[in-house]
């Protein structure tokens, strides 16, 4: 943490003894935390303008750093700021103007609206190049939450959209999208793109045509989503879902333990076959005697049905290590916008919640990569502003940023450098 250090001295009456100044002996520290609130201030940029004195033409001006929203007063700062408040903290713009006027610095939601918005159309060339990056990666995983947004043609005022977080490769990389509804069309229109071999999702029917498609690519399940309905039919009193939640307990072990022991592909396999494959035959059976002892309609025996027609999707895991046993990362991502809609209540209208899916998929990239969301917003915005070329805008993803960040925080390799040796300096 940064430190503000304030030296204390001796009071003047305590500072002599026998005539002479005491000598100062050390110090005694104590460390307390403070916190000064977030503070919005004016940047006023005072670009000169010359002229030649004698001819009295020529007249030049100062380069003034451009704007990332053209006529507009928000620095690539202020953006950050508001983009991580509300994407990455769930503040909804209208708290965050009760907290810039509480700093003095009163600007209403509306304005704040605005430049979220133009956050969102500055930052689209950087979910293009996500979204092409996550859709030609082996596997993509993918899972969709429903979002409130203000629609007068619906009879409530309000329709439910969806965002759509996909991940690639397990969540190396990602993009987040906004539907007008759940029908299938929107995702099927997506994966249309895809050019890799595994889709990997919960039991969602919209996505059938993709898998129907000549060539199409192998469909991969979710054991979350399978453990779920045995958990609610054990939470419910019936003890025999308790087997099968313990079976999958065992599985889910194996895949921890070879995290643990950070096991490559070829070793997660071998362990997949040897330790898994058991696992998973036993647990087919015990579904399998399930399936005709419970009542169809209780929640055994959803949970029965769901397992027996996901069955060949559940499995897929077993024969390729770079499938996951679950889709659980993806629905990590999906937490924010789950707390977030509690405080927004609703988006304004399907632009706002498409610029919402486009700021979101800097945010989910950042958490996936580790980066900094404000530092990584405040130095993008700043350059996008300064016209970077659309040629190398793949830098400024998340995982270029904060690969080159830590270049530069590396200190430089002085071995080398003989001059730099001590010894050497000093026979020099």
């Amino acid at each position: 943490m940064r430190r503000e250090v304030v030296k204390v001295p001796v009071p003047d009456d305590e500072r002599r003894c026998c005539d002479a100044e005491k000598r100062l002996i050390g110090t005694h520290v104590r460390l307390t935390i403070e916190y000064r609130p977030g503070e919005a201030f004016v940047r006023e940029e005072r670009a000169e303008v010359r002229a030649c004195k004698i001819c009295e033409s020529n007249v030049v001006t100062a380069p003034i750093t451009s704007p990332p929203i053209e006529n507009a007063r928000p620095g690539p700062s202020m953006l950050a700021q508001l983009v991580t408040a509300k994407n990455s903290d769930a503040t909804p713009l209208e708290r965050q103007s009760k907290i810039l006027a509480r700093g003095g610095a009163p600007i209403a939601p509306s304005t704040l609206g605005d430049w979220y918005a133009g956050a969102a159309d500055l930052a689209e060339p950087l979910w293009n190049a996500l979204r092409d990056d996550t859709l030609s990666r082996y596997l993509i995983s993918l899972d969709d939450t429903g979002l409130a947004v203000l629609d007068r043609g619906h009879a409530r005022g309000i329709k439910r959209g969806h965002i759509w977080v996909f991940l690639g490769d397990g969540g190396e990389v990602g993009f987040c999208d906004y539907t007008p509804d759940w029908k299938g069309k929107w995702p099927q229109a997506t994966l249309a793109d895809f050019r890799g071999h595994v889709i990997q999702s919960d039991g969602y029917a919209g996505l059938g045509p993709v898998f129907a498609r000549p060539n199409a690519p192998r469909r991969a399940g979710c054991m979350d989503h399978c453990r779920r309905p045995f958990m609610k039919a054990l939470d419910a009193g019936d003890a025999r879902a308790a087997v099968v939640v313990s079976v999958m307990r065992e599985i889910y072990a194996v895949e921890a333990q070879a995290r643990a022991d950070d096991a490559d592909l070829d070793e997660l396999l071998r362990r997949r076959q040897r330790d898994s494959r058991p696992l998973v035959d036993r647990l087919h059976r015990i579904i399998g005697d399930l399936a005709g002892r419970a009542t169809p309609k209780s929640p055994l025996g959803k949970a029965v049905g769901y397992a027996i027609n996901q069955w060949p999707t559940l499995i897929l895991f077993l024969d390729d290590p770079r499938v996951p046993l679950s889709n659980a990362h993806v629905e990590r991502q999906q937490r924010r916008t789950a707390i977030g809609r509690r405080n927004w209540l609703f988006a304004g209208s399907d632009a706002a919640a498409r610029r919402f899916a486009i700021l979101h998929t800097l945010i989910v990239n950042c958490d996936l990569v580790g980066a900094p969301p404000f530092e990584y917003l405040r130095d993008v915005f700043g350059h996008l502003a300064a016209d970077w070329p659309m040629a190398r805008i793949r830098e400024l993803l998340p995982a270029a940023w904060l690969a080159n960040q830590c270049r530069q925080q590396q200190p430089p390799d002085r071995a080398a450098d003989p001059i730099d040796d001590p010894v050497i300096a000093a026979a020099a």
